[in-house]
């Protein structure tokens, strides 16, 4: 990795921090963490409680991570963990073969969890389930056989659906948009996978007693808590462009790029906050 690659990395990670941070510690209420249910967690029947919906894991973590954390820590606890899922998201477009502007196109979705959070039902679970899907994803770029590929694709549907819920779309797109330009060609595979990720909730929904429209959507609350994996997979598309793709790091490009994120922001948090 180029030495101006790292120092871009670098100090837009600091920056990023220092934002986040004196945002959710001054300027967001510290009695919104509280949406959080922070109450029951660590006795046995409210553990099970948990297993009895889809996406336990990161409706459990979330919960857990908050009461640790309470209104005090919740901002160094938020900061951090958006910025984990921003460095995932950097190396995800790198399996993208996006160049030296990775890590700044990365804060596009991490913008929108960020004005998101600050909507009264968008919870963490809904980043915490990004984070599980990105990291699986990016599990399975590591794999190199063509068939074992093909089998933990398939077999990690209805796992990803057991701990991230309706993110499983995500994480299927992600796959998709990455095996149609690695190997063209497969359409057996593409469309098991395709077919298997829309109609896997309609499966689960009798196991966990869901309507269908819950299985669907469980465990977000609200429209906001899908526009940051969307914009993501959009962006995914809009790289295609080789021009933004392989954009040198530049003075011009990395103001524009930054002013972009900041305005994108701004709007999201004037449009949903509620404070």
């Amino acid at each position: 990795m180029a030495k101006r690659e790292v120092l871009l990395q670098s100090v837009a990670a600091v920056i990023f921090g220092l934002m986040c941070f004196a945002f959710f510690r001054f300027v967001y209420p510290s009695g919104f963490f509280q949406k959080e249910q922070a109450e029951g967690l660590f006795t046995l029947g409210s553990f099970v409680s948990y297993l009895t919906k889809p996406a336990w894991l990161v409706c459990y973590s979330g919960n857990v991570l908050m009461a640790f954390g309470g209104p005090s820590g919740a901002p160094f606890l938020i900061t951090l963990i958006l910025l984990f899922e921003w460095w995932l998201l950097t190396l995800v477009l790198k399996r993208f073969n996006v160049g030296g502007m990775a890590s700044l196109y990365a804060f596009l979705p991490v913008m929108l969890e960020w004005g998101g959070y600050c909507y009264p039902t968008y919870l963490l679970r809904s980043i915490l389930a990004t984070i599980i899907a990105l990291s699986l994803f990016l599990g399975y770029t590591c794999i190199k056989n063509k068939w074992l590929s093909v089998l933990t694709g398939l077999l990690a549907l209805p796992l990803i659906y057991f701990l991230a819920g309706n993110r499983l779309n995500f994480f299927v797109l992600l796959i998709l948009f990455y095996e149609t330009g690695k190997e063209p060609k497969r359409w057996l595979y593409w469309g098991l996978l395709l077919v298997t990720g829309v109609f896997m909730p309609v499966w689960m929904m009798h196991f966990y007693s869901l309507t269908q429209e819950q299985a669907y959507l469980y465990p977000h609350n609200g429209l906001p808590s899908f526009f940051p994996p969307l914009l993501f997979c959009f962006s995914l598309l809009f790289l295609q462009i080789r021009k933004f793709r392989d954009m040198p790091i530049r003075v011009l490009p990395v103001i524009v790029t930054v002013c972009i994120l900041l305005a994108l922001l701004g709007i999201f948090i004037f449009l949903i906050a509620d404070f």
